[in-house]
């Protein structure tokens, strides 16, 4: 706290955050856009240019440690919209994720990509049906703020190792768990 870390880092982070958003929508043409859940990778360089990594940190490097703090606070910040997905099992008839985890089961798979127009990218998230049925539970939620949500479910149920994230050349792809071990020969 002493150090200002905090501070500087916030700002840093936000600022990166903006510039994000601000590229995607120079390079589109549009005149205005929102943030996405996929904006927050370009804090990572605020937070691995400000935080000193502990020796473990250091050996999974700082751009993993930084992911990893940012998926767990997509999950934590989930449970603000959502049931929590850490007291779930699979086999709860009551469990709100079940249809969107069978949705990928199926062999489906979506990729949200950082270069979509705000149309590409609301059309993307409204195609998984489940996932627009799930985020209507969520109240208070204007129209922008349900795109959000629908992304951070991705990430959330991503972090809870019930969805694969996978980073693709501009993007992420998210798919079942076990499909895409056995697509790349993991299993």
């Amino acid at each position: 706290a002493k150090s200002g870390v905090s501070t500087r880092l916030t700002i840093s982070a936000f600022e990166n955050l903006i510039s994000t958003a601000e590229r995607r929508m120079l390079t589109s043409g549009a005149k205005e856009t929102s943030l996405r859940l996929g904006d927050f990778m370009g804090v990572i360089p605020a937070i691995t240019g400000k935080v000193e990594l502990v020796y473990e940190g250091e050996q999974e490097g700082a751009s993993i440690v930084a992911e990893n703090l940012i998926g767990a606070a997509v999950k934590n910040v989930l449970q603000d919209y959502l049931p929590p997905l850490d007291d779930l099992k699979s086999s709860d008839k009551n469990n709100p994720y079940t249809g969107l985890i069978d949705w990928f089961q199926e062999g489906k798979s979506v990729d949200i990509l950082f270069d979509f127009s705000d149309k590409e990218y609301q059309d993307c998230l409204k195609g998984i049906k489940p996932l627009r049925e799930l985020v209507k539970q969520a109240k208070g939620l204007n129209e922008e703020e349900q795109y959000f949500v629908m992304e951070m479910v991705l990430w959330a149920l991503a972090e809870a190792s019930r969805l694969n994230r996978e980073r693709v050349e501009s993007g992420f792809n998210f798919a079942d768990l076990y499909s895409t071990y056995l697509r790349r020969g993991d299993i």
